[in-house]
């Protein structure tokens, strides 16, 4: 159900400054564990946008569904993207044409 309030946010979201305001956002560990409760996702990923901001992919073996979710220094997230088809590649070796 959180999937479709967040796909419905995403959709109805007008362009401009006031679309911040209308992201599915909470705490951190809430979120998170919406992710991980509700989901059966887990992080498989991080990475900062800039030196505040972290990025955590949140992902579902089992299901396939993926979340962005940021993360900001005073405790709170929001979700940036969904998405579903998440697939996890072994990483690449330079060199390596099998």
């Amino acid at each position: 159900m959180l999937r479709l309030s967040i796909l419905l946010i995403l959709l109805t979201m007008p362009l401009g400054n006031s679309a911040f305001a209308q992201r599915a956002c909470g705490l951190v560990a809430n979120m998170r564990a919406q992710l991980s409760n509700n989901y059966g996702e887990t992080r498989r990923s991080v990475g900062f946008i800039g030196t505040r901001v972290l990025i955590e992919t949140w992902a579902s073996d089992e299901t396939g569904s993926w979340t962005l979710l940021e993360i900001y220094p005073n405790g709170n997230a929001c979700v940036m993207r969904v998405g579903n088809h998440y697939r996890e590649y072994p990483p690449e070796i330079p060199g390596d044409d099998t």
